[in-house]
């Protein structure tokens, strides 16, 4: 073999080393940090729940936010920042209670108008969210969806505790 040869097949043996030691699962010092590395097949359009629309966008924020409700592991729904859900004999009003001491990642507290603000945000024309229809069984929403009632006006808000009504049945997907 000439010193060509020999040369590049040491190049290349010493890269194939290198892209395997760097895919090893080696930990360095004893951290306990945990990462989770997620790849998308294309860029995120957004982070901003009342405006996404698109499958990576929506898959990442069920994936890294929190909400009233989640799913469990068998596709059941079950409480995630609510302590309880109550709802009316008949079926239209849902009273929800916060789990206590709830904060935001800067430390302030999550209450309840957090919650209200979001959905109305969600549902205010001015936003253009393309889902805001999901919402459109709460009170008044499609009335505000369609400009003529600029806020939910039934709903009765505390710290941690809120009310609303819905148009159909019980049906906890939109909390």
């Amino acid at each position: 073999m000439n010193k060509f040869k020999i040369g590049t097949l040491g190049v290349i043996s010493v890269a194939a080393v290198t892209l395997l030691a760097a895919c090893g699962n080696q930990t360095l010092g004893t951290s306990t940090t945990r990462n989770i590395q997620y790849s998308l097949n294309s860029d995120l359009l957004t982070l901003d729940s009342s405006l996404a629309s698109d499958v990576n966008s929506i898959d990442t924020l069920l994936n890294v936010e929190s909400g009233l409700v989640r799913f469990d592991k068998n596709a059941q729904v079950e409480l995630d920042l609510a302590k309880s859900i109550d709802v009316s004999k008949d079926g239209l009003t849902y009273t929800v209670e916060l789990k206590p001491d709830l904060k935001w990642s800067n430390g302030e507290k999550l209450t309840a108008q957090d919650f209200v603000y979001g959905w109305q945000r969600t549902i205010n024309p001015k936003t253009g969210s393309e889902y805001a229809m999901a919402l459109s069984p709460l009170a008044n929403a499609t009335a505000i969806m369609n400009g003529k009632k600029t806020c939910i006006e039934s709903w009765n808000q505390s710290r941690r505790r809120f009310q609303t009504h819905y148009h159909f049945g019980k049906s906890h997907t939109i909390l």
